[in-house]
């Protein structure tokens, strides 16, 4: 007998378990896979041919149609089939509520079709005592929500009636008991619930859909008190005492309400985090992270603001946290009886300030280097092949491939690596052309240029590779044909502007 087998019979001695089921042999993966698979067009076919059978009765045969369904769901639930019939019963139950659905929905209003399929979702949670069920059943309910709410023009109310139920079954997790396997899909159904409805306001806003500010009001006040009731639980999870836990959690609740005023629906994201967190679903938590990223990113490209006021933004959202921290900190201390430092040694900053230093000095110097080649330096011109993507710090850039770029590359195809010169020659059209390649700095020549190349066997490095312009300006650079460049004597080569295919400058101009 082995160990564990052992304990657990030790347990059974005590009365404290009961014995052991029979393990059953479970076959390999892809045969469940199989199975599942065959279910579900298996259960396709029976709806489709139900749906042949009442062909002409439309809503009366629709609704049938789902009742069947349901009940069919429910009986292979019942009958412990195993993998195929469990994953029919899935398909049927999913089918069921759609025909139900959109019976409702011709018969009479959205409306009313949501409350509907709402009341059906209800029905099956309490009736199909199975996780998987239950949650999908749970995700209908918010989807149903969603549309009545949208039906009435309160589709941002939607949110703070499902982070109710959701904060107040994540905060009494440990109280569950024998009802978890009711509760616990909900529960799960709900966050992933709540985080469609966040992600579902980006969608409104683009559609030009404003937040009044009276909804705006009751969706922050709800959501950020349901995001109180679940943190004042993890603080009590970690034993804190009330010296410390009340300006921790007040910090907390500082930091969100600054969180959701600067990203619309955070508070949704964070409540939903950190009700996962404390659960350890890992699942969950992964989708709040993602949601929380999506929705910071969409706000930090929404800002009609130059870069410069982005970063400003950005480091002013850091500079508010960091304030909160060290508020928190000295509560902390406080609280605890802890003496705050009163001492500060000057030598603890020279690391920081010699950094920012060098990397000022640095900066300055390149900045120095390049002003000297664009003032001082030859025009080139050069066609590119140009694309235009996004970078999250960077914004609006025009990706760029210059033809000489391949006549280069396909003259070292096949060589080893190397460093070198690329001589280029203007023509008649005044754009620079490739000439030759040499290995050491040629002697100048009028109309002629000397660039440095690198070569690692797979790509050539002499130019750059990016354009950036201002937000919003991206159609202005749609018609550039050329790149404008200043060439120094010692091969220096710097990208000044964008020309069209008659060369004249495009936008800002050096």
């Amino acid at each position: 007998m082995s160990r564990r087998k052992r304990c657990w019979q030790s347990l059974v001695d005590a009365g404290l378990m009961a014995e052991p089921p029979e393990t059953p042999l479970t076959p390999p993966w892809y045969v469940r896979a199989l199975q599942g698979f065959g279910a579900w067009v298996a259960s396709l076919f029976v709806v489709l041919g139900l749906l042949l059978m009442f062909n002409g009765v439309e809503e009366a045969g629709l609704a049938v149609i789902g009742v069947l369904s349901l009940i069919g769901a429910f009986a292979l639930l019942r009958s412990e089939g195993g993998d195929f019939l469990y994953q029919a019963s899935i398909a049927l139950s999913l089918s069921g509520q759609l025909c139900i659905s959109l019976a409702a929905g011709q018969a009479s209003d959205t409306l009313a079709a949501a409350l509907i399929a709402g009341g059906v979702a209800v029905a099956l949670i309490f009736l199909l005592n199975d996780f998987a069920h239950r949650l999908i059943a749970t995700l209908v309910l918010t989807g149903a929500v969603f549309v009545a709410a949208v039906d009435l023009n309160l589709e941002r109310l939607a949110v703070p009636v499902l982070a109710v139920p959701f904060a107040g079954l994540w905060a009494t997790e440990a109280r569950w008991g024998a009802r978890r396997g009711l509760f616990e899909p909900v529960a799960l159904g709900l966050g992933f619930g709540l985080l469609a409805g966040a992600l579902f306001a980006l969608r409104l806003g683009t559609h030009g859909l404003p937040e009044s500010v009276v909804a705006q009001v009751i969706r922050v006040i709800v959501v950020l008190a349901a995001l109180g009731y679940v943190l004042l639980g993890v603080l009590e999870d970690s034993r804190l005492e009330g010296s410390r836990r009340w300006p921790t959690w007040a910090v907390a609740m500082v930091a969100a309400l600054a969180v959701e005023l600067g990203v619309a629906n955070a508070a949704t994201a964070l409540l939903v985090f950190v009700a996962a967190m404390r659960g350890q679903r890992e699942f969950l938590t992964v989708a709040a992270m993602l949601a929380l990223l999506v929705l910071i990113s969409h706000r930090y490209y929404t800002l009609e603001l130059s870069l410069l006021a982005k970063s400003l933004w950005l480091i002013g959202a850091g500079v508010v946290l960091l304030a909160l921290y060290g508020v928190a900190r000295r509560l902390w201390r406080t609280a605890s009886g802890e003496a705050a430092p009163s001492t500060w040694s000057p030598g603890i900053a020279i690391g920081p300030i010699a950094s920012v230093i060098v990397c000022l000095g640095l900066a300055g110097f390149g900045v120095f280097r390049n002003e000297g080649v664009i003032s001082r330096g030859d025009v080139m011109v050069l066609e590119l092949a140009p694309v235009d993507p996004r970078s999250l710090m960077q914004g609006d850039y025009m990706r760029l491939n210059f033809a000489v770029q391949r006549t280069v590359r396909q003259q070292l195809r096949g060589a080893p690596a190397q460093r070198g010169w690329v001589v280029l020659r203007t023509d008649d059209d005044g754009v620079a052309r490739f000439v030759r390649l040499a290995s050491s700095r040629p002697v100048p020549a009028p109309a002629s240029f000397a660039l440095r190349y690198g070569w690692d066997g797979r790509r050539v490095n002499m130019l750059t590779d990016a354009f950036f312009f201002e937000e919003g300006s991206a159609e202005v650079f749609d018609a550039a044909r050329f790149g404008g460049f200043r060439v120094d004597a010692r091969g220096n080569v710097i990208l000044v502007q964008m020309l069209d295919e008659t060369q004249q400058a495009l936008g800002a101009q050096y």
